[in-house]
């Protein structure tokens, strides 16, 4: 549900950006025209008094209007271009890019005349797609990423304004033809050159150096990446060889026990025969049968404990009793059991799924127990749903809780082997959504912080078990 509503939140944004955008290319003329005025108040005022600084002074506002404008257009394509290659991949939205950044150019030519110069447009993007695909600059954050950008703008910018480079394509919108004439005229062309390179340079040292230290910085967050995942691909892998010897001694342990069973029920079948020999009856075989019975129901709970796949039928009330009778320890809240359909029957380990359970039971105590109003409910209902892609009958569990909830964080790696909030194994919820895969079923959770939160299971019917192979299955 969480990374549905990140989905959700990051389709909003395709919609809100491009507005966003819209709004500001139909209030960029009105923004900017003071601008202008003082720009071409500037430029006649050099022309009448042959004041080559006011020319400067006109030259530097017209660089920072272009700046202003058409940066705002490119973080806007930016930040679309990154939420696209979230949801739909690399290739389309570097696509997106580009047409959000000529669709503003052109919306600006169309609506308010301007004669915008295409140069910086296309050398800015073709820099900046080189540096999506050469040095993945999408990994940094957006801040960063405007700043690079600013860079890379005021030193192409300025070219917009060197007489030298008109013939390679800059310098042909209206304002910065009549700043370049007006050099001319005052035979100052040479010093708008000068300062245009001046400029230039060290904006273009800078950039360079901001670009190495983010390739740096980004090639030392890779290696930690890999670092902190052999690390853990390590962690994981001794945890697994300790509960693999622990559960092949559990194994070992428990399989011992059959062995004495075996020989009780043996003892039994004598006792029996020997009290049927000599006609003793004092209620021998009701009491033989109890025997058999217990050590008939432990042979059982052997089985579920060393296979499994091992699942026998049992009804949801028989579940809710056997997860009460093994639920123990001190607690103040309402633990609350509801059942709609008490003789409806489900296929399961029953001790694994009743030690799942229990597990979820326990978290959600831990989480109120500082609340003098907790309360705990679990719920069965019998009904229909999706599982493996199939629909079929079985039964949702849910296991709610008000206490302090999850956050968002923290949500996304609860199912991790050794993530703990609280300082325990973090081997619980793991054990849960691996005994529930186990059944063929499915495991969400809901949670919002300080309201709390609710673990939903669904486990289909299935079929009964025996050793890992169906009951009706020749072996």
């Amino acid at each position: 549900m969480y990374t549905n509503q990140i989905e959700t939140i990051k389709k909003f944004h395709l919609i809100t950006i491009p507005l966003l955008l819209i709004s500001w290319l139909l209030l960029l003329r009105y923004l900017m025209s003071p601008y202008y005025v003082r720009m071409s108040d500037y430029v006649e005022k050099s022309l009448l008094l042959n004041d080559k600084g006011k020319l400067i002074l006109a030259a530097i506002i017209l660089v920072l209007i272009y700046t202003a404008s058409e940066l705002v257009i490119f973080i806007a394509a930016i930040a679309l271009g990154q939420k696209v290659n979230q949801l739909y991949g690399k290739g389309f939205s570097v696509c997106v890019m580009a047409v959000t950044v000529f669709s503003s150019y052109l919306l600006l030519i169309l609506t308010f005349n301007y004669n915008w110069s295409l140069a910086t447009p296309v050398i800015v993007l073709s820099i900046y797609l080189a540096l999506i695909y050469r040095m993945h600059i999408w990994k940094i954050k957006l801040g960063y990423q405007v700043i690079i950008l600013l860079q890379l703008m005021l030193m192409i910018q300025w070219l917009e304004i060197n007489p030298t480079f008109h013939y390679l394509g800059f310098g042909k919108s209206e304002s910065a033809r009549t700043v370049v004439n007006a050099a001319y005229q005052l035979d100052g062309a040479h010093i708008l050159q000068l300062m245009s390179s001046l400029i230039f340079l060290p904006f273009f040292i800078t950039l360079c150096l901001t670009l190495t230290l983010t390739r740096i910085n980004l090639i030392r967050n890779k290696e930690l990446a890999l670092s902190q995942k052999r690390e853990e691909e390590v962690q994981h892998m001794k945890i697994n060889a300790i509960e693999s010897r622990l559960n092949d001694e559990i194994h070992s342990l428990v399989h011992d026990l059959k062995t004495p069973l075996t020989t009780i029920r043996g003892l039994i079948s004598l006792l029996e025969l020997k009290f049927q020999k000599h006609k003793v009856d004092f209620k021998v075989d009701e009491y033989t049968n109890r025997i058999e019975g217990s050590i008939q129901q432990l042979n059982e709970m052997i089985s579920e404990i060393l296979y499994k796949n091992v699942k026998r039928e049992i009804s949801l009330q028989e579940l809710i009793d056997y997860t009460r009778a093994n639920f123990v320890g001190q607690y103040n809240q309402e633990v609350i059991f509801t059942n709609n359909e008490p003789a409806a029957t489900i296929c399961i380990n029953r001790i694994r799924l009743v030690r799942a359970l229990i597990n979820l039971i326990q978290n959600a105590i831990d989480a109120t127990k500082n609340q003098t109003d907790g309360q705990i409910k679990i719920n069965f209902y019998y009904t229909k749903a999706y599982a493996q892609g199939v629909k079929s009958d079985g039964v949702i569990i849910t296991v709610s809780d008000n206490g302090n909830g999850i956050s968002d964080i923290h949500r996304l790696r609860i199912w991790d082997v050794r993530y703990s909030t609280k300082g325990s194994s973090g081997l619980g919820l793991p054990f849960v959504k691996k005994v529930v895969k186990d059944h063929d079923g499915w495991i969400r959770i809901d949670s919002k912080k300080n309201e709390g939160t609710t673990f939903t299971l669904f486990l289909p019917k299935g079929s009964a078990t025996l050793y890992g192979y169906e009951n009706n299955t020749n072996h």
